[in-house]
């Protein structure tokens, strides 16, 4: 059972690393990309 405990302890661990690692692959993409969605928007803005 502690075996057990320590092994889903692990795997949560592991999760969250993950989820931050995307997290913050997003905000470094949404930063290089910022530009380019305020001309997006700017865009949109104009066509509607």
């Amino acid at each position: 059972m502690q075996s057990m405990q320590s092994v889903i302890d692990c795997e949560s661990t592991q999760v969250v690393k993950i989820v931050v690692n995307s997290f913050l692959l997003i905000v470094i993409l949404f930063a290089r990309s910022c530009r380019l969605l305020k001309k997006i928007l700017v865009f949109v803005n104009f066509s509607f």
